[in-house]
């Protein structure tokens, strides 16, 4: 049986991995924090307490999506001189 060759991560594949971990451990510590926020609004008597808070965070998770797409695209419109193009001058 021939012996397989270890794979040889990259440089920048060991990068991705470490920042991804970082993203999810960080993801993991915020629904943490959610968790325990919704559990004292209800021990506190809030009414729809859990509710409030999961809903709160929701649109705060899509404002960041919604920023992180807007600074991709923007991106997207940089000339290779490193400018960033304004919209009216891609179109004209």
């Amino acid at each position: 049986m021939p012996t397989q060759n270890p794979v040889k991560n990259s440089r920048a594949h060991r990068w991705a991995y470490a920042c991804g971990m970082s993203v999810k451990r960080g993801y993991r510590k915020l629904k943490a924090f959610e968790y325990r926020l919704a559990e004292r609004a209800v021990t506190a008597g809030m009414p729809a307490g859990k509710l409030v808070v999961r809903g709160s965070f929701l649109i705060a998770q899509l404002a960041l999506l919604g920023a992180f797409l807007f600074v991709r695209e923007t991106l997207k419109k940089t000339s290779k001189s490193g400018e960033i193009r304004l919209s009216h001058e891609l179109n004209g």
